[in-house]
């Protein structure tokens, strides 16, 4: 957990620090400020500035509210993306797109869930997994990824088969073959444990990244 203290807080916009203080849990609000902050780091790695010089602007497309896909104000060549999870931050930024997500391991499988959200060959992947609940972390946490990475829905996503994403193809549910859009582009995933959570970021091949 990366502890932001007050520098962290001060880089803020104004509404990035109202959404901090909408968290009624402490420790929820500060994970914010931390992954917001660790994002303003990657930037400066990436880009070869100072945090403070970093800018980070969340539109909703739906109803213009300050979250969903973030963007660098004034760094058009720079991707960021980050994720937060029970006192774990992490973030990305990249010359292309990008997705990151982190998620609390040890969550039992849920057998009516897998259906809904995995394709009949990542169900497979994760019945022959000497760590089934490893497995379906990963997958769940490609698609998230994902999401971050293209713009697009969860819902949009989850027909997408991530069982074999460095190196191949993403490929639509029941499919056979690479489809267009997303489905045809070739994605690699790198990732981390702890013994508490897992974290995976998901890029464009010969993307360069700065990430923690």
């Amino acid at each position: 957990m990366l502890d932001a203290g007050p520098d962290g807080r001060s880089l803020l916009t104004p509404p990035e620090r109202r959404r901090a203080e909408a968290f009624d849990d402490a420790s929820a609000r500060e994970d914010f400020v931390a992954a917001h902050h660790l994002a303003r780091l990657a930037v400066a790695g990436l880009a070869d500035c100072d945090p403070t010089e970093v800018e980070l602007v969340q539109t909703c497309p739906t109803c213009g509210g300050p979250h969903g896909r973030p963007r660098v104000v004034g760094r058009e060549g720079v991707r960021v993306s980050w994720s937060h999870a029970g006192g774990a931050v992490a973030a990305v930024a990249a010359t292309g797109p990008c997705g990151i997500d982190v998620e609390p391991r040890g969550a039992p499988l849920d057998p009516v869930l897998l259906p809904q959200v995995l394709t009949p060959r990542e169900r497979a992947r994760v019945g022959a997994a000497a760590v089934p609940e490893d497995e379906f972390l990963r997958l769940w946490m490609r698609k998230e990824a994902l999401v971050k990475a293209t713009g697009r829905t969860l819902d949009a996503v989850l027909g997408w088969d991530v069982s074999r994403v460095r190196g191949g193809r993403l490929r639509p549910r029941g499919s056979g073959s690479a489809a267009s859009g997303p489905g045809g582009e070739r994605w690699e995933a790198a990732e981390q444990q702890t013994a508490t959570h897992a974290c995976l970021l998901l890029t464009r091949p010969g993307t360069v990244v700065d990430w923690a």
